[in-house]
């Protein structure tokens, strides 16, 4: 799994914001520095395993949306941001494995 989205470098830097609407949408903002193929899989695997981590601590919010947005500056000066969206819903079905993997990188903000 992890392969998927690695490896990334120093010249990558990334932020996170998360804002859970409990019940309706939880939604995640991010800034990266670039954007790619590489750096789009780790996005959509970090907001498919925060949609999970959600699901795994409120089991009722069973029907809630994970919607992610990615910000990412350009060097063109065409416009400042390009942006891109994740979105999923309803369990991941990640593997035990996979989710020991990812949760080396993204420990759960449910388990504190």
């Amino acid at each position: 799994m992890i392969n998927a989205v690695a490896p990334r470098g120093p010249q990558d830097a990334d932020h996170f914001r998360h804002i859970n609407g409990v019940g309706r949408v939880n939604l995640i903002f991010a800034a990266t520095t670039r954007y790619d193929e590489a750096n789009r899989a780790y996005f959509a695997t970090f907001i498919s395993l925060r949609h999970q981590q959600l699901l795994d601590a409120i089991p009722e919010l069973e029907d809630v949306r994970t919607v992610g947005v990615l910000l990412t500056l350009r060097s063109d000066s065409r416009r400042l941001w390009d942006t891109a969206m994740a979105a999923t819903q309803g369990n991941q079905g990640f593997t035990p494995e996979d989710r020991t993997e990812l949760e080396g990188i993204w420990p759960s903000p449910y388990d504190r």
